[in-house]
């Protein structure tokens, strides 16, 4: 006898085919179903939101003019899905750690002076020597093209992405006391200074350059340095009342650096990566450079208002000064270069300076 083929029912009974196939049929028309509603519905991309530890304050015409515009425009451009949240100085990590932080995936982002970690950039140092430029914040981005052009100072950077490259402002004097008015009032002063190169050119000139003290009394400051060496952003985070004199020097300030971990950016999807990179670069530099001039002039008003006594060093005194500390410094930066393991020191030098005279 021939007996129909049966299926267990959801009850332990028996089913017929016919019911069987029936039911086979609906489960396969959901599965349709639902799967042309995915279709319909994609699933939603995903957001990248980087922190990023600006080096300006949220105030200053760098955050205000360039770097929240521009956070703006990647997100607009993007459609939601590329943010970048800007946090104030120091408030992620201090500014000598930023370099190795972003290097490591520890912090997304970071913008600095690479003054601040001269034992992972020795090489780009050098962008803090005299390099003869009548005004470093008129230098149109001068720096970027030597990051764009030269795979020496590039490779320093690895495990960062670099965004943008630009110069800092130049070091003044900002006296306790007055009695600055040239090179030969420079010896025996105890001046708080970063770890910059203007900071080493002091010390041939037979100051006393001590490590910078943060959130100190106007009082310990004084009973430890006669004065600072600051750049105006530096100066921002100062009572400017403290002082009694400010001599304008216009001693190089260097660059700064802004960029992402590397890793990050290759992990962004490639639509992201293009928007970023069609945004950064040559065009953001220049961006934070002119932004730093009007930063620039802003501050010497408010100089004028809060110090009793600014000068400008003279031209002489200004030359005495970059010719008596411009060859130390340089075979300081050499010496340094070659314990990297460049053969020639002098040919990059001279590569630099020729780029920024473009």
């Amino acid at each position: 006898m021939n007996l129909p083929r049966l299926w267990p029912s959801a009850s332990g009974g028996i089913l017929p085919m016919p019911v069987r196939k029936t039911i086979l049929f609906l489960c396969l028309f959901r599965l349709l179903c639902l799967s042309g509603a995915a279709a319909a519905e994609p699933l939603e991309e995903e957001v990248f939101v980087l922190h990023l530890a600006c080096m300006y304050p949220e105030d200053h015409p760098v955050q205000r003019r360039v770097l929240r515009p521009w956070a703006a425009e990647l997100a607009r451009l993007s459609e939601g899905r590329l943010l970048i949240r800007l946090y104030p100085p120091k408030s992620l990590v201090p500014e000598k750690e930023q370099a190795q932080a972003v290097r490591l995936g520890s912090l997304d982002m970071g913008h600095a002076p690479l003054s601040a970690a001269p034992a992972i950039f020795p090489l780009n140092q050098a962008l803090g020597l005299d390099l003869e430029l009548k005004n470093p914040l008129n230098a149109q981005a001068a720096f970027w093209r030597v990051y764009a052009e030269l795979p020496e100072i590039r490779n320093e950077f690895g495990g960062i992405k670099i965004l943008a490259l630009h110069a800092r402002q130049p070091y003044d004097l900002y006296m306790f006391q007055d009695g600055i008015y040239g090179a030969d009032d420079l010896e025996d002063k105890r001046l708080l200074a970063d770890a910059s190169p203007a900071a080493l050119g002091l010390i041939h000139l037979g100051a006393d350059a001590l490590p910078q003290l943060s959130r100190q009394t106007t009082d310990t400051l004084r009973s430890k340095a006669d004065g600072a060496l600051l750049t105006a952003d530096q100066a921002a985070f100062a009572s400017l009342r403290d002082f009694r004199q400010i001599a304008l020097a216009g001693l190089p300030g260097g660059a700064c650096w802004l960029g992402m971990h590397q890793g990050l950016w290759d992990a962004l999807p490639p639509d992201l990566r293009k928007i970023l990179a069609e945004n950064s670069g040559l065009e953001l530099s220049l961006a934070l450079e002119q932004a730093l001039r009007e930063a620039a002039r802003a501050e010497l008003q408010r100089l004028k208002e809060a110090v009793p006594e600014i000068h400008y060093l003279s031209a002489q005194e200004r030359e005495k000064l970059r010719l008596l500390t411009r060859q130390p410094l340089l075979d300081l930066w050499m010496e340094h270069a070659q314990q990297t393991g460049l053969s020639n020191p002098r040919a990059l030098y001279d590569k630099i300076r020729r780029i920024v005279h473009k």
